[in-house]
């Protein structure tokens, strides 16, 4: 072999290589850059809500309440209604207060993240309150069943949940 055809050689073997090698490239999964996302970004899942006294005297026929569990029930239904609707329109005076704030500040141009922020930590805090004690009610409400009860409405409440009655 001579040296022309030695580079000949050379030349077409690199040529094949680099063709191959931008083929390849062109083919290969990369993997995609992703960014993590923030918290605040992602949506939860929605959290179920526990069932009230009222909620389980609803459902009465279909856990079989004894008459005690009812008047229990009734009285545990009536305490909450009485002291829930002070926190309820508490949370209603302050949401309104802050859609009457965005509204103006809709009109009037811009406001920063940390006012918003601050006027609806108030919103917040109220929700937050009012969560807590839904929960301790409905655990107080839950109590009062039996545990075969407490499983059915578990059934129900799921059946509630996912459109199964209306």
């Amino acid at each position: 072999m001579n040296i022309q055809q030695h580079s000949l050689t050379a030349a077409a073997a690199l040529a094949i290589v680099a063709v191959g090698w931008t083929l390849f490239q062109g083919r290969a999964d990369r993997p995609k850059l992703s960014l993590p996302r923030p918290v605040a970004i992602t949506r939860l899942a929605p959290v179920a809500v526990p069932p009230t006294a009222r909620d389980i005297l609803d459902s009465g026929a279909l856990l079989d309440l004894r008459a005690a569990q009812e008047t229990q029930l009734r009285a545990l239904d009536a305490t909450w209604a009485r002291d829930s609707t002070a926190i309820q329109a508490q949370l209603d005076a302050a949401t309104a207060d802050f859609s009457r704030f965005m509204d103006e500040k809709r009109g009037r141009g811009r406001t920063s993240v940390q006012e918003v922020q601050r006027r609806s930590a108030g919103i917040s805090e109220l929700s937050t309150a009012l969560r807590e004690r839904r929960q301790i009610h409905a655990e107080a409400a839950a109590a009062i069943l039996t545990h075969w009860q407490r499983t059915r409405l578990g059934e129900v409440t799921k059946t509630v949940a996912a459109g199964g009655q209306r």
